[in-house]
């Protein structure tokens, strides 16, 4: 319900743009343009994979509403390859208004597009839905279709870019230089998620691992105890059984999509036959995540590993890597697996998809 309203939102601000371009100064029209665009498309994209059945068997299944307009009729429900056309071709708008106009990717002084205040509408991008967020979300609902060649030509963009692994003395759990695209919230909001879900005072509501799980997990035994991941992921308890998330304790930025996910859609991207096939791209992409990420040199992975053992580490650097953060849930998803560590039942749209609230069934005739 309130993705919905925010995408209400969304289509408000675009409906209000219209005919008014000259309200704005030079090319700050096309920014709010992209932004409300690319914010409408995260939204669907979100709310498709949870609602949604699998891609991996469901692309022509019913799914969700695509709403791009402010009507008191409900939409039609789309299937999962038609929502994903209408997510994408927002997305790619914004992409063509960003390369132009946003200076973020452009250079354009900032200072030069004043809006309102003197400190500037284009000012402080680093962090909105600009071009390199909006490439960054185009990799992930281009995979997520499994267009792996469209997937990899936007992450390739962003990959080439200005941006750096946060270093060993930077080093916090949500790895803040890597962010392409965030959220900024109440300062108390995110550590008291942490207390609710994360913490011993939890009670019966706590997620936990145990502290063998998570020597499991990173595969303590043969890779040593240096990824920091590890180390910064996880706050240490008296009672070793339960180990607890600590990512969001501190700090009030929520990532959307982060730069480690990106290096993982191209080597995903680059294990695909055809074409863009490159098991030793793919394995640098791979090893340079892990790299910055404390495993020694000595352990980086060779390139006489199998094409199904590169596609093993992906799975497993997912796994290490979004711990908290909902993106394994969404791999998992996409690739329709069966089995999933710690569930022992199968997998199948009943336990992947979200069931459809009851007033989308009864008024709007979902199925």
């Amino acid at each position: 319900e309130k993705a919905y309203t925010q995408i209400a939102n969304c289509n408000n601000i675009l409906k209000h743009l219209e005919g008014n371009r000259g309200l704005f100064p030079e090319g700050n029209y096309e920014i709010v343009e992209a932004e409300a665009r690319a914010l409408r498309a995260m939204l669907h994209l979100d709310l498709l994979r949870l609602f949604g059945p699998s891609p991996a068997g469901g692309m022509s299944k019913p799914a969700i509403p695509y709403v791009d307009a402010v009507v008191t009729v409900p939409f039609p429900q789309l299937t999962v390859e038609k929502t994903l056309e209408r997510i994408i071709g927002d997305l790619e708008r914004a992409f063509d208004l960003l390369k132009v106009n946003d200076p973020y990717f452009t250079g354009i002084p900032d200072g030069e597009f004043d809006f309102m205040t003197a400190n500037g509408f284009r000012q402080n991008r680093e962090y909105r839905l600009n071009y390199y967020g909006v490439s960054a979300l185009l990799a992930r609902a281009y995979l997520y279709k499994g267009d792996k060649s469209k997937a990899l030509e936007y992450a390739t963009k962003v990959i080439g870019a200005d941006y750096h692994f946060t270093t060993q003395e930077e080093m916090n759990a949500l790895c803040y230089s890597e962010i392409i695209s965030g959220i900024y919230l109440k300062n108390t909001l995110l550590k008291k998620q942490t207390e609710k879900w994360f913490s011993e005072n939890a009670g019966s509501t706590k997620l936990k691992i145990s502290s063998a799980g998570v020597e499991t997990l990173f595969e303590v035994a043969s890779l040593g105890s240096t990824d920091l991941r590890k180390k910064n992921q996880f706050g240490s308890r008296e009672n070793e059984n339960e180990v607890f998330l600590n990512k969001y304790f501190t700090g009030s930025l929520l990532p959307l999509i982060r730069l480690s996910e990106v290096y993982y859609i191209a080597a995903e991207c680059r294990m695909e036959a055809g074409p863009d096939y490159d098991k030793a791209l793919a394995l640098e992409y791979l090893n340079t995540v892990r790299r910055h990420r404390g495993i020694a040199e000595a352990e980086e992975l060779p390139f006489n590993l199998t094409d199904q053992q590169v596609k093993d580490e992906i799975y497993k650097e997912y796994r290490k890597e979004f711990v908290g953060e909902g993106q394994i849930f969404f791999y998992y998803k996409r690739k329709g697996m069966e089995t999933i560590p710690g569930y022992n039942g199968e997998m199948t749209d009943l336990e992947y998809q979200y069931p459809m609230p009851d007033d989308e069934i009864a008024l709007g005739g979902r199925i």
